[in-house]
């Protein structure tokens, strides 16, 4: 970008003020041989309670330059990792600037030694630091850096890639201080070899803009992995492929270059065992994660997945063949320290093939319960390509500018092939579901500094296009549709089109008080609208119905809070003023507000014992705009037993209220963490279900929801046991999910328990052999109107790993499950087994078997409620598989 444009963009701002009365800190941080430590981190720091005032990086010169307008007595610590941190005082009093270098020597005795798990380990503790000598954790069986991760003392690494460190969630996994895959922690964890990383460190309160850095009451965690000098410069990654019995298969590839100034990485994968390659969370970080990825229509607190990226992304286990793949290339590019730039493309495909019948008895307050039940074979065939472009811009230590844009196409296709036995006739259908939605992020942000003080500016822009085309041929038609029929079947066809603009600009100024509080004031103006039509037609009849309604929004919102952030109490306060001016144009509106004036309050409150001991209590109050789907004329067809008309809905906007709870205690020393959570929330004026039932059509019996519910409450407790390397790790959570309804005039409650437990005993010798038993308790119990049901899951599994040597070790699990509910009491065994043996550095062969027990068919019955019917499905699984693999390491 050419200087004269910036110029431009900081006039129409107004940030040309030059800032005076800063002093400058500069200098080199090099080693005992001069040479510069590139990225090493230097911190200013207050002498009177230790807080951050400013810090910066190095550059490949090891030169350093932070600012401050404070003129007293500090300290400035310099820190690399490998190396001893150094700490040295600086007084700031009639100067304008001063250069002070470092020389930092290796840690060659080693870190300090703690007593975890009864092993002496090398872990060292700073203020907001935790580093790791992570070649002391390693036994030779770790492949990717998730292996590694997950063996070092509060880190946990599940199996979709995610980091949580002492009880929070990692953010961002950083390489040499570089953000290479913008929150993707799952691209690090999976795709990384174990041997890239020298040395760890968690790394707490951190910002990716310094000049944020004491205005962030929620800063990130996130872990920088030192990487092996080795690896610079080097093509690393692996390979591996194979089969085995029922044509079963499995394909992984990666390679990934890193230098000290870039990165590429190419991925790929493709199995038809069922096992996951990309899922909901993956595409959530690959777009800048959940704060990036919220519901933008009036600051609500939901995350935007249409129907066709849920089935894609949250695949479903009532499935018994599923083929995945993808395909994709990332990059990264840092010049200078003050230029960098990441991005991205990906291809995605999945195909589920499923079969299963399903039993659903209702009961209404006007009739005695009913019952129909349906069999059917579904074929989901679903792609997504997406990519990503950030770019980021430090113009000068007090003016930053960044953009970033996300661009995503998914194509679905649904074909349905079912029979359904209703009021004792049996009803054949055939159903075809196509979708191509099209969806598009941009933002720019430009952050300017005026010494203590920060003002920050938001341009966005947004817009989504789902068009879906829906077929059917039914030989018995449900739907109250005029359709005349050709050879006996009733054929009809339906385009339905939702498209959503969004134009949005903020402005928001920081006003630091002093080192704990802050105030924030800002603006917002946003311009949404929304477009859905919908209509249906007939080979042999034109009369059908069409829906086109149209909804725009123009909103503006004025926040304004007090943000305490250091000491043993602190607290955020604020209030957002939310005015909604709405336009409609539409056949069918029954709504008499078309403007709207809304505050929306929040509040959280945390007392910080200590950095291990923290307890928060926060409640807040958001607003979003409803679909303009909700106000449908007519009727929009969702399949041939059921069908939308004439919404209930009374309300533009819908109101969440929402309560938090969260109590986190871990003791690295004793080998202990405790995390208690929980969360309330309350819909008011949610979208209703409208003149229909879920697989009956019931035009004479409408429901219209009130208000929803919704209760959580989870524990996590993880315990070393004295000076054995023994652990015990519970795991239990409750939600609870209620409503209330009118059916026919009479009031319905809907209450919905979930209630689990899991309890683990499991060891780490490491070198020798490792257990594991466990158990686990799943409850699900609902009541609606008269009736109740419940149905329990029990889980009992042992774990055996043996390193019969470093090369060679075996795995083997066996589980035992019960399910039962109403008339139903099924028990299944499985057997899961692993044998590793590397016959070099580079090649590894690989036994493999999952769910041995079922290698030709899993069945399993799934017992689920709504509003006021029950359903049991039972289907079969995808079943287990047995495989024989090599793997080829870089």
């Amino acid at each position: 970008m050419k200087p004269n444009i910036f110029f431009v963009i900081l006039s129409f701002i107004g940030l040309s003020v030059e800032v005076f009365g800063q002093i400058t800190i500069s200098g080199r941080v090099t080693n005992e041989e001069h040479a510069p430590l590139e990225y090493a981190t230097v911190i200013l720091k207050a002498v009177k309670d230790s807080s951050i005032v400013s810090y910066a990086t190095t550059d490949d010169k090891g030169v350093y330059r932070l600012q401050t307008e404070k003129k007293r007595d500090f300290f400035l610590q310099a820190s690399y990792v490998g190396y001893d941190s150094q700490c040295k005082s600086v007084t700031l009093s009639g100067l304008s600037a001063i250069s002070v270098n470092f020389t930092l020597k290796e840690d060659a005795v080693g870190l300090q030694e703690l007593i975890v798990k009864g092993h002496k380990t090398r872990v060292k503790f700073a203020q907001d630091t935790v580093r790791y000598d992570v070649g002391h954790f390693k036994d030779g069986s770790e492949t990717v850096l998730g292996d590694v991760l997950n063996k070092l003392p509060g880190v946990e690494v599940d199996d979709k890639g995610g980091i949580r460190a002492y009880g929070k969630s990692v953010n961002k996994v950083l390489l040499n201080g570089q953000d290479f895959f913008q929150g993707n922690t799952q691209m690090a964890t999976k795709n990384l070899s174990a041997d890239i990383a020298e040395n760890v460190e968690i790394l707490n309160n951190y910002s990716e803009y310094s000049m944020l850095s004491g205005f962030q009451s929620h800063e990130q965690t996130v872990i920088n992995v030192g990487v092996n000098k080795d690896r610079l410069g080097r093509i690393s990654g692996n390979f591996s492929g194979g089969g085995g019995v029922k044509d079963r298969f499995d394909l992984k590839g990666n390679a990934l270059q890193i230098k000290s100034r870039s990165m590429i990485s190419l991925i790929g994968a493709a199995n038809n065992s069922g096992e996951e390659v990309f899922n909901i969370e993956d595409y959530i970080r690959l777009q800048g994660g959940v704060s990036d990825f919220l519901d933008s229509r009036g600051g609500g607190s939901s995350i935007e997945l249409s129907q066709e990226e849920q089935q894609l992304l949250a695949p479903q286990n009532n499935v018994y063949e599923r083929t995945n793949g993808i395909g994709g290339i990332s990059f990264a590019y840092q010049p200078t320290n003050v230029f960098k730039a990441n991005a991205y493309l990906l291809y995605n495909q999945k195909q589920e093939n499923a079969d299963e019948l399903t039993k659903y008895t209702y009961q209404f307050p006007d009739m005695p319960s009913f019952a129909f039940s349906k069999s059917g074979q579904t074929t989901n065939r679903h792609r997504l390509f997406s990519g990503l472009l950030k770019m980021n811009y430090q113009i000068s230590p007090t003016l930053n500018l960044s953009y970033r844009g996300i661009t995503s196409n998914m194509n679905a296709k649904n074909i349905d092939n079912a029979m359904d036995y209703v009021q004792s006739r049996n009803i054949t259908s055939w159903e075809q579901t196509k979708a191509q939605q099209f969806r598009t992020r941009h933002n720019l942000a430009v952050m300017k500094s005026f010494g203590k003080h920060l003002l920050a500016t938001h341009i966005s822009l947004s817009q989504d296009d789902n068009p879906v085309g829906y077929s059917l041929n039914t030989d018995s038609l449900l739907l109250p549709l005029t359709l005349g029929a050709t050879d006996g079947h009733f054929k009809a066809n339906q385009d339905t089109k939702l498209k959503r603009w969004s134009v949005g600009a903020e402005v928001s100024f920081l006003y630091k008080i002093n080192d704990a509080y802050f105030l924030r004031m800002g603006l917002e103006g946003t311009a949404t609208t929304q477009k859905f039509f919908s209509g249906i037609n007939s080979q042999t009849d034109i009369n059908g119905e069409a829906n086109d309604f149209s909804l725009m929004m123009n909103g503006c919102n004025a926040v304004a809070g007090i943000v305490k952030n250091r000491g043993v109490f602190q607290f955020k306060l604020g209030a957002a003023l939310h005015s909604y001016h709405f336009k409609t144009r539409g056949t069918y509106f029954d709504i008499d507000k078309k403007n709207l004036l809304r505050l929306s309050p929040n509040a959280e409150v945390s007392l910080h014992f200590s950095p291990k001991n923290i307890l928060t209590l926060s409640a807040m109050q958001t607003e979003a705009m409803n679909d303009a789907a909700a106000f449908i004329n007519g009727m929009v067809i969702n399949s041939y037993r059921s069908y939308a008309k004439a919404s209930q809905v009374r309300s533009l906007c819908h109101t969440r209220y929402q309560a938090n709870l969260n109590y986190q205690f871990f003791d690295l020393f004793s080998n202990t963490m405790f995390i208690l959570s929980g969360s309330y929330n309350r819909s008011k004026h949610p979208v209703s279900g409208n003149y229909q039932q879920n697989n009956l059509v019931t035009e004479q019996t409408p429901m219209t929801v009130k208000s929803m519910d919704n209760l959580a409450i989870r524990l996590y407790l993880n315990k070393g046991i004295g000076f054995i390397p023994w652990s015990v790790k519970l795991n239990a959570g409750y939600d609870m999910a209620s409503s209330y309804n009118f059916i026919s005039g009479m009031q319905n409650n809907v209450c919905i328990k979930n209630a689990t437990g899991e309890f683990r005993l499991f060891s780490n010798y490491r070198k020798i052999v490792d257990f594991e038993v466990r158990a686990a308790l799943e409850i699900n119990d609902s009541r609606f109107l008269s009736g109740s049901s419940r149905q329990t899951i029990q889980h009992y599994a042992g774990n055996l790993k043996i390193n019969f040597r470093p090369r060679v070790w075996a795995d083997v699990e066996v589980e035992y499950v019960i399910n039962r509910s109403a008339g139903l009491n099924q028990r299944l065994y499985y057997l899961n087994t692993e044998i590793h043996y590397a016959l070099s550095k580079r090649i590894e062969l690989n036994v493999s078997g999952k769910n041995m027990l079922h290698l030709n068919r899993q069945d399993w019955t799934s017992v689920s409620y709504s509003d006021n019917y029950m359903a049991e499905k039972f289907f079969y699984q995808i079943p287990g598989h047995l495989m024989l693999k090599v793997k080829y390491t870089l």
